[in-house]
Parts: structure tokens; C-alpha cells; sequence
């Protein structure tokens, strides 16, 4: 006669059996804590950067343009008269002609400017127009 093997039952400090560990059903999953995906995090990341550098990217591309020239920044003029190339510089540069005294948004309209300034340059860029009102620049 062969005698069975002892059967133990485990139990805790306190005289509770302790629960027996679930099978593994091979995906290796031990039952222990789920560790958190961080791909949200990753995509939200990378949404913030894509947005933050168009952002800057807009910005700088508007660097020198006239429409970006505001009241007591300094622009420069070039070309023919009838169509001038107009950039904003730094008022301490040697090619600085004007100072801007008024910016007037969505007007070509230079009548806007008298009293104000010594001259009017009106300015389009696509379906923007604006009046820069700009005084010479003496040294």
C-alpha cells in the first residue's frame, strides 16, 4: 500500500489560507502589477513640439516683413517707387530710412496718415493690405 503525499495548506499569520497564484495563460503575465503604456505621453509630447515649431515657424517667417513692422520699429525701403521692397531693420542699422509712427490694418487708404507722418506706404501681401505710416529717419 502506498501512502499518499502529505497535502500542506498554506495559511497566513493570522490562521487565513492565502490564495493560490493564478494560472499563467502564457502571455506572460505573472499577476504582478501592469506597467503603464507611454505612448499617450509619447504622441502628446510630439504633438506639442510639432505645434510649438510650426508656431516659430510662422513667426520668423513674418520676421522683416512690413506687416510685422510695429510702432517705433525702423524699416528699410528698396526697388522702384510704385513697388517698394520693404524690410524691417534695427534702427541703429545704416539702412534704416523710416521709423513707423501708425500701422493701419486692413486699408490701403493713405489719407490715413496725414498730420501723422511725413509719408504713407500702403501694402499688400495676398488679401492683407495695410498703411504703414513712417516718418525719415535723421541720424
Amino acid at each position: 500500500m502506498t501512502t499518499p503525499a502529505p497535502q500542506h495548506s498554506w495559511h497566513a499569520s493570522d490562521g487565513a489560507p492565502l490564495p493560490t497564484p493564478a494560472a499563467s495563460a502564457g502571455d506572460g503575465n505573472t499577476g504582478g502589477p501592469r506597467r503603464k503604456s507611454r505612448k499617450p505621453l509619447i504622441a502628446a509630447v510630439a504633438i506639442v513640439a510639432v505645434a510649438a515649431a510650426a508656431w516659430f515657424g510662422m513667426r520668423s517667417a513674418g520676421a522683416g516683413e512690413p506687416g510685422h513692422a510695429a510702432v517705433g520699429e525702423c524699416i528699410h525701403v528698396a526697388g522702384a517707387k510704385d513697388n517698394p521692397n520693404v524690410s524691417t531693420v534695427a534702427c541703429t542699422d545704416d539702412n534704416a530710412d523710416y521709423t513707423v509712427v501708425r500701422v493701419v490694418e486692413n486699408s490701403t487708404a493713405t489719407g490715413t496718415c496725414n498730420n501723422l507722418s511725413d509719408t504713407a506706404l500702403k501694402q499688400q501681401s495676398g488679401s492683407r493690405s495695410y498703411v504703414l505710416c513712417v516718418n525719415k529717419k535723421t541720424s
